[in-house]
């Protein structure tokens, strides 16, 4: 299992936001490509918790400023998060 100091803990955040491939990671982080693919389907690696956590964080980021749009009456915005999620098409009415 790949140990992740705390100076990679934002990077590996940041490749879940981004979603980076295993082979990115692999590179960035100068580890074995095997072990990083085994990392991010055991969920209880570090690597697998800080990428996930990445990737929902950013997906909030991005609905919540369409949301914030959306309510102002940018339709452009709405149609995107209906797109994104159906199910808000019902929270919006």
């Amino acid at each position: 299992m790949i140990k992740i100091d705390d100076s990679s803990r934002i990077d590996v955040i940041n490749f879940g936001a981004f979603a980076y491939s295993p082979e990115q990671i692999a590179m960035i982080l100068q580890e074995d490509l095997k072990q990083v693919k085994a990392d991010l389907a055991d969920p209880n690696s570090d690597l697998h918790k800080l990428y996930n956590h990445g990737q929902a964080t950013a997906k909030y980021m991005i609905d919540k400023k369409l949301f914030d749009q959306a309510k102002n009456g940018d339709l452009k915005s709405l149609e995107e998060i209906e797109f994104r999620n159906p199910k808000m098409k019902e929270r919006l009415g």
